[in-house]
């Protein structure tokens, strides 16, 4: 049920019920929300119940301008069109970008950097783990990129054991974070313990311990 607040005047979706629960006070008392009604509470300071109240509804207000500004760009065909040639223009000025002489040092500083994190998360591997590695890019299904695991910046290794496919959407969105819960679930029922760490994902002690600490503990 919608109950508009006396105070801030934003519409609260809570019972009659609840709000005399959470207030103590008569069914027939004025309603006020859950910020309202904390603020209230600061009878002993009324010069800064004062002040949050009126920080509150400023706050409200931006956000009712906010919403009503995104409502009417959407529905703005004119604005669409804009954005669209903005897109297109930037596109535009980044392959021109690209051909220029500072643009292909950019690229190329990036590729140096990534490749250079590549190398120094790279573990003493036979041939036949090197041959795994290379048969698990060629078999990449279409659409989907290889990812590492445990991410290399956050000291997870260059091996078969910790790449995974992911399409290119979720890859963005995982970005350098770890999923305990999917180490987990690759453990097979086991324990996440620091040797269990190191055997299946090749990484060194010491990187295996701060992950441990970091999420585990």
């Amino acid at each position: 049920m919608l109950l508009k607040c006396n105070q801030c005047k934003q519409l609260e979706d809570e019972s009659p019920t609840c709000f005399y629960n959470r207030t103590k006070k008569d069914y027939n008392s004025p309603f006020f929300c859950k910020f309202c009604s904390r603020v209230i509470k600061l009878d002993s300071n009324p010069k800064l119940a004062k002040k949050k109240l009126k920080e509150h509804e400023e706050k409200l207000i931006r956000k009712r301008d906010l919403k009503s500004f995104v409502k009417k760009t959407n529905e703005n065909e004119y604005f669409k069109l804009k954005v669209k040639e903005n897109i297109e223009l930037l596109k535009q000025k980044n392959a021109e970008y690209r051909k220029t002489e500072s643009g292909k040092n950019a690229i190329q500083n990036a590729y140096i950097g990534r490749r250079d994190m590549i190398l120094d998360s790279l573990v003493n591997i036979d041939a036949q783990e090197h041959a795994k590695i290379k048969e698990f890019y060629k078999n990449r299904p279409k659409g989907y990129e290889v990812d590492h695991i445990i991410p290399i910046s956050k000291g997870g290794k260059h091996c078969i054991g910790n790449l995974q496919y992911l399409t290119g959407n979720e890859n963005k969105q995982k970005s350098n974070k770890i999923d305990k819960f999917l180490i987990e679930s690759l453990c097979e029922g086991q324990k996440v313990t620091l040797i269990l760490l190191m055997r299946k994902f090749k990484m060194t002690i010491e990187t295996a311990r701060e992950l441990l600490e970091g999420i585990w503990f």
